[in-house]
């Protein structure tokens, strides 16, 4: 009986240590090849696009091509800065990621006035950075609080969030101040404030910038399991506890945003209405075709990519030879 009882334990021990393992299985691990193959998609909407004559292919190849060097160049980028772990190396590569992220929100509007890039900053990082302080002592209790692992991907997805909110919301007001000028100078010179004069405009701008999240919001978990969530899934973590991180991840996002759109708003109703209640539209310029991300992507895709390309047909055609006609058409600019 007590052999028998002895098997049995060490039966359900085996089981359990089985199943443990099952559940903390490592990722599939991807090679460059599947970057290739999932590239041909791409392609194919290129193709599509060409057939239907959207004149989009360009812009998508482009867009494909910027996120791979990015990426590429984050994952060598963020090796050294997780292996380090130091305060003084993990802050000031979040203080680039605020000032990145606010040249973009800046860069997006089709309208612009002199100083959005300070009013884009401060809004990102008045909004973020109390939400990150909340989330690291209060959520993750993260010790040290620096700790790259969660700190640096956490901030990167309220900015990238925000920068959504802040652009769209920026984008809708500047408009309205510059096409619809003449209703809020009408409500000014009726008495109005400056809150009164602009309040519709703004409540529909913040409206605008947070829909977007709103509708994830609402489809998330039934239509798509969002991607942090896929992440973690494939990477062995348990689906339930996978749920709660993104569950946390996007409650953050939610109140960045909001908070950062509002922000960002107050400051360039202050900027666009003087002290002395004068609607100053004539200070919005149109932002020009050259700026924003896409010209910076034009000047060093062409030494950046091509190096990439290389380094990637080596990957994929090792020990096999390569024509000089390959080395030619390598060399060839893409721009």
């Amino acid at each position: 009986m007590e052999f028998t009882q002895s098997v049995d334990t060490g039966l359900a021990m085996l089981n359990t240590t089985l199943s443990a393992t099952e559940a903390t299985k490592g990722p599939i691990f991807l090679d460059v090849s599947a970057i290739y193959l999932t590239f041909l998609l791409i392609v194919l909407a290129c193709g599509l696009s060409f057939h239907i004559q959207l004149g989009l292919e360009f812009q998508l190849l482009i867009a494909s091509l910027r996120a791979v060097v990015q990426l590429t160049i984050l994952g060598f980028l963020l090796v050294p800065i997780f292996k380090v772990n130091q305060i003084y190396v993990v802050l000031p590569y979040c203080v680039l990621m605020l000032m990145i992220a606010a040249k973009e929100a800046s860069d997006r509007p089709a309208y612009r006035y002199k100083g959005m890039y300070w009013d884009c900053l401060a809004s990102v990082t008045a909004a973020s950075l109390p939400i990150m302080a909340y989330s690291v002592w209060l959520i993750f209790q993260l010790d040290p609080f620096w700790d790259a692992r969660y700190f640096i991907p956490v901030l990167g997805m309220l900015l990238g969030n925000s920068v959504t909110s802040v652009s769209v919301s920026l984008s809708r007001s500047l408009e309205e101040f510059a096409e619809a000028h003449d209703r809020i100078e009408f409500m000014l010179s009726k008495g109005a404030d400056r809150w009164e004069a602009v309040k519709p405009v703004i409540r529909r701008a913040v409206k605008m910038g947070l829909t977007p999240l709103i509708n994830q919001l609402s489809v998330i978990g039934i239509v798509a399991i969002p991607g942090m969530m896929t992440g973690q899934i494939l990477g062995g973590t348990p689906p339930l506890q996978a749920a709660r991180y993104q569950l946390v991840i996007l409650f953050l996002i939610a109140g960045c945003g909001s908070i950062s759109s509002y922000i960002v708003l107050i400051l360039s109703l202050h900027k666009m209405i003087d002290s002395h209640l004068n609607l100053r539209w004539e200070f919005l310029k149109k932002t020009k075709k050259g700026q924003g991300a896409t010209p910076l992507l034009a000047h060093w895709l062409e030494i950046l990519c091509l190096g990439t390309a290389r380094l990637l047909s080596r990957l994929l055609c090792i020990g096999k030879h390569r024509s000089p006609d390959s080395d030619n058409a390598l060399r060839r600019p893409l721009l």
